[in-house]
């Protein structure tokens, strides 16, 4: 699999890219400590981030902790826990999303 198809695996628990959009993730243990609570518009950006600095550098530049935390309680508190919402909506606003995030950080290069 490459790199970019591996990206949403990894960002939405092994469910979006190619032969993979049919698995659930395995529900998980509630975390030890409980993160600030984040408004769902920080998430989201947090989310496109992730999303897209792992699709165009690979899924090791992302700080991947962070970004499974943004993409779980976004899809805890925007989607109310359905990760097929979550998916649905993440592939009819990847490529608006993306854009955005290009743009931003065109504008904040040296």
């Amino acid at each position: 699999m490459r790199v970019r198809a591996a990206l949403p695996c990894i960002l939405l628990a092994g469910a979006l890219a190619a032969g993979c959009a049919h698995l659930e993730p395995a529900p998980e243990a509630a975390p030890a400590v409980v993160p600030h609570a984040e408004t769902i518009a920080e998430l989201e950006k947090a989310f496109w981030h992730c999303d897209y600095v792992a699709t165009k550098r690979g899924v090791l530049a992302t700080p991947m902790a962070a970004c499974k935390h943004a993409m779980d309680e976004l899809k805890r508190l925007k989607f109310n826990g359905r990760f097929s919402a979550l998916v649905e909506w993440w592939r009819e606003n990847k490529v608006v999303e993306h854009g955005k995030v290009e743009r931003a950080e065109r504008r904040n290069e040296v």
